[in-house]
């Protein structure tokens, strides 16, 4: 889009979902590189004259702008083939965080998102094969690393269990 970075990830000039985008452009550590900016936030991207920004930096805008519409379903293809360890690593935990409360189709072969699935869908000239992840039990032990042991998900619902919980589905 040819504006700025804050009405890109706004799609809007609503200062409440200008205060939602700017929470998680901090939470993904987007906002260090756009503060860095002569015009921070105001930057203009997309256009003529518009500043280059990295393509980690871009993939960082769209997600932001996906995520801060609090979507039923997000489709992610390889959303963070540029962003370096310390911004994935955000990206990891900030889906983490939203799992049961948004379907993800997560396109990658990173073996960190797989882990965030209940299901493991295989694309090959051969065929499709589905994988079920059910018991696939996981948590960050640090910002560096996971471990596979506490459950994926809590529900909110007392009465739910773990299959009711939605969770994404990795396609690999």
């Amino acid at each position: 889009f040819e504006t700025s970075i804050l009405q890109n990830m706004t799609l809007s000039h609503d200062p409440a979902r200008a205060q939602k985008v700017i929470q998680l452009s901090e939470k993904l550590g987007l906002s260090e590189a756009v503060n860095r900016l002569p015009d921070g936030y105001e930057t203009l991207i997309g256009g003529k004259g518009a500043t280059p920004l990295p393509e980690g930096t871009l993939q960082l805008i769209a997600l932001v702008r996906a995520l801060s519409t609090s979507p039923k379903i997000l489709l992610f293809n390889e959303a963070n083939t540029a962003m370096d360890s310390r911004t994935d690593e955000a990206t990891q935990k900030a889906l983490f965080e939203i799992i049961g409360q948004t379907t993800m189709v997560i396109v990658t072969r990173r073996p960190s998102y797989v882990a965030m699935a209940n299901k493991q869908i295989n694309l090959t000239q051969k065929g499709v094969t589905i994988n079920h992840l059910n018991e696939l039990k996981f948590r960050f032990t640090n910002q560096r690393s996971v471990s596979f042991e506490q459950p994926l998900r809590q529900s909110n619902d007392p009465g739910a269990t773990e299959t009711d919980v939605r969770k994404p589905v990795a396609v690999a």
